[in-house]
């Protein structure tokens, strides 16, 4: 043994060195007195624990190990399910703001709905169907009427109060 290594002097105590690693261990210890006292250092703890007398455990020690395991074993689940939890918003907020900066394709873009479809949807319909406020054509098909207007002209027409109609009589 060339080097002082204090896992071999574990092992030379524990006895679990062959024939030829003892030897040179048991050699190397007539020449150095650190590795001497380490062996003194690890027989002496080995008999106090082997010399111990170490009680049985009772049963509410026992119940109490158990819940202490049980309530450890659950706490790495929770923190593994809190864990992915956080990298899946977290993916999802980037695909987010990726998609957000991605440049805008107008094939896929919804057209304006034809004249013809327009002529026989009514207004409201149209604009709660397309989520667009077009403007409102009237009779002559002035389509100076802006979105508020439309908007104006609907709620009127829910409280009783249908100016338009009046005004087209």
């Amino acid at each position: 043994m060339s080097e002082c290594d204090e896992q071999v002097l574990s092992a030379y105590v524990d006895g679990e060195l062959d024939a030829a690693a003892r030897q040179r261990v048991e050699a190397h210890l007539q020449s150095c007195t650190g590795c001497a006292e380490e062996v003194r250092s690890l027989r002496e703890t080995s008999r106090l624990l082997r010399d111990y007398p170490f009680a049985d455990i009772d049963r509410d020690e026992l119940a109490r190990g158990h819940e202490a395991i049980d309530a450890a074993a659950d706490q790495p689940v929770w923190r593994l399910g809190f864990t992915l939890g956080v990298i899946a918003a977290s993916v999802l907020i980037v695909s987010c703001a990726w998609l957000m900066e991605l440049p805008k394709d107008t094939r896929g873009v919804a057209q304006p709905v034809p004249t013809t479809v327009a002529k026989t949807t009514p207004a409201w319909e149209q604009m709660a169907t397309t989520l667009k406020a077009e403007p409102l054509r009237s009779v002559s098909g002035d389509t100076s009427q802006t979105a508020d207007a439309r908007l104006d002209w609907m709620l009127n027409g829910l409280g009783g109060k249908n100016t338009h109609e009046e005004d087209a009589n």
